[in-house]
């Protein structure tokens, strides 16, 4: 049959016993389908079919709004198509997809209709958003989109809503420059620019060792506004863990974990002025609480460069060219600082 077309059904009845029926009735109960009743499913095209529809109310299938009123582009249309759509359009005034005037030849020809929308900003992670084409003849339901990803022949197509991965960790010095056995603090926030969901087990990873500088860790303070728990260091003075270990870092959305990690710059001879350093540090995190199973790896923040400095002393010792015996002599001993950094504890010494 084709679409539209009359279909002629002959039911006959027989009685294969030897007593005879009274008041018989006859129940003829057509499948549903999306052909209205008479096919349980979609029918082929045989022949070319002429003028008809395609129309979309986006969000017809969601409770909520789920896509941007006005976002509705129309990206691409068959020839001699007539697009009547309206990117405020539907129920939800979210967009209409109306595509009118389209032709299909007979079997295996195809007709394609390419659109765009952007999703809302607001619908939560894990939440599925449903959406179904309608083929029109006037006012007439031909047939509905199907999603091949499921059973079926009319399922709406869906599609599960994942907030992207947080943003990378952020690692920033105090300073521009240390001088040899000095300590100084960096700031780490986690993550770099607030998230839309939480952040669950939150762990830092630093690892010295592969800084240009020698470094050991001297302490870490939480000073977060907003996530509570004390940062310590299970890793060793070089590869450091920092965690909390009561219950976790748990970072709520639209909050951030700010790490102050103070660290020492050793006497060791790689250790030299004029040497800059950087160094890397990244974070790991649950998205369900307390389940290693859905721990995932944030990106890394790398700390701006610093540079090593040191003091360079000079002296210079001026005194009378002649003196008489017995009579005091007065000699200035001029000590100056042309390095990069104070320099402590000064000890002079003038062999006479």
């Amino acid at each position: 049959m084709y679409i539209g077309e009359w279909g002629e059904f002959v039911v006959a009845i027989q009685n294969a016993s030897e007593a005879d029926a009274y008041d018989v009735t006859v129940v003829d109960q057509l499948p549903d389908g999306p052909t209205g009743g008479m096919c349980d499913t979609v029918p082929e095209v045989l022949v070319p079919v002429d003028d008809f529809s395609i129309v979309d109310e986006l969000d017809a299938l969601n409770a909520d709004r789920s896509f941007v009123p006005g976002t509705l582009n129309v990206v691409s249309l068959p020839a001699g198509a007539v697009d009547n759509s309206n990117p405020n359009g539907g129920a939800a005034g979210t967009g209409l997809l109306d595509i009118d005037n389209l032709s299909i030849g007979g079997l295996g020809d195809t007709v394609v209709v390419e659109f765009e929308v952007q999703l809302a900003v607001a619908i939560p992670s894990g939440t599925y958003v449903y959406n179904q084409s309608d083929v029109m003849f006037g006012d007439y339901t031909a047939a509905l989109s199907d999603d091949p990803s499921l059973p079926g022949d009319e399922d709406p197509t869906r599609v599960l809503v994942e907030s992207g991965p947080p943003a990378a960790l952020a690692k920033a010095t105090t300073r521009d420059t240390v001088t040899i056995h000095d300590t100084f603090a960096y700031e780490i926030t986690v993550p770099s620019v607030p998230h839309s969901e939480p952040l669950y087990d939150v762990r830092i990873f630093d690892d010295l060792n592969t800084s240009a500088a020698n470094l050991r860790f001297h302490d870490s303070r939480n000073i977060s506004s907003t996530v509570g728990g004390a940062a310590e260091n299970t890793g060793n003075p070089t590869s450091l863990v920092l965690e909390n270990l009561n219950n976790g870092f748990d970072i709520p959305a639209g909050e951030q974990l700010v790490i102050r990690l103070r660290v020492r710059l050793t006497g060791a001879s790689t250790n030299v002025a004029g040497m800059t350093f950087t160094t890397t540090a990244y974070y790991t995190f649950t998205e369900a609480d307390g389940d290693p199973a859905s721990q995932q790896i944030g990106d890394p923040g790398t700390s701006p460069p610093m540079t090593v400095v040191e003091p360079d002393l000079v002296m210079a010792k001026t005194g009378p060219l002649r003196a008489n015996v017995g009579v005091p002599q007065t000699f200035t001993l001029d000590v100056q600082n042309t390095g990069g950094s104070p320099a402590y504890a000064v000890t002079l010494t003038d062999l006479l």
